[in-house]
């Protein structure tokens, strides 16, 4: 079961980007939406079938860290921005960020998936 879900984590990381690309590049608020739910779906998953996805190294916890308090922070900002629109779109982006760095800390951990990025 765990192979099943690193392979299609693995796919989702992979393809996501270039997916996205063809809806207006995430330019527009249901594409990313859409990514930022596959995106959370796969940490859910592997989350619930094995270790904690969180990467392994202070480094990687570091760099987790600050994207999640850089999230909170433009999430706050909402309440005080002049425009509420993009602020709320800048949400979008860095929950999608933080969903994907946490799927690819946990998927690159495996050997061969790291081997099928490396070309």
């Amino acid at each position: 079961m765990r192979r099943a879900v690193i392979a299609a984590a693995a796919a989702a990381l992979l393809a996501g980007p270039t997916v996205l690309a063809f809806f207006s590049g995430g330019y527009f608020a249901e594409p990313r939406l859409v990514a930022a739910i596959v995106a959370w779906a796969c940490v859910l998953a592997l989350a619930a079938t094995g270790p904690a996805p969180l990467p392994g190294r202070a480094g990687g916890r570091l760099a987790l860290a600050g994207l999640a308090l850089l999230t909170v922070w433009t999430a706050a900002s909402v309440t005080w921005a002049p425009l509420q629109g993009p602020a709320a779109e800048s949400v979008q982006r860095l929950l999608l960020y933080t969903g994907a760095l946490i799927t690819g800390a946990a998927v690159l951990r495996v050997p061969r998936a790291l081997r099928a990025v490396e070309p």
